[in-house]
């Protein structure tokens, strides 16, 4: 028996999600355990620039993607960092988004993608 997938990409706020108590992921499991499967993708310091590349990698056609439901890219805040090294100019930061964005809708039959804007 297989469950569809919820996958969740992005940084420490998701690769921590699993490992404090009562951490969000952790939380989603259990809610939903034998209803659907949740697949934490973190890469704790990687911003969008590092983590463009991957999406390829980890999802290189639509049969890797095949049982996915529900897609979230969760990155941010190192982009938003002031140290150089992890730091993306808020253009490239739209632009990495955006691909990724059209990467996985190419990928998955997605109804819609909701994005949250700043105001």
């Amino acid at each position: 028996m297989t469950f569809p997938k919820a996958v969740f990409f992005g940084d420490s706020l998701t690769q921590f999600g699993w490992t404090h108590e009562g951490g969000w992921l952790s939380i989603l499991a259990s809610t939903f355990v034998r209803k659907i499967d949740i697949v934490g993708r973190g890469y704790s310091g990687y911003n969008t620039r590092l983590c463009k590349p991957l999406l390829p990698i980890l999802y290189p056609n639509k049969d890797s993607l095949k049982d996915c439901k529900f897609f979230t890219i969760f990155l941010g805040a190192n982009d938003a960092c002031v140290t150089p090294q992890q730091h993306v100019p808020v253009e490239e930061y739209k632009s990495n988004l955006s691909w990724m964005i059209d990467y996985i809708h190419l990928n998955i039959k997605t109804r819609s993608v909701a994005t949250l804007r700043e105001e």
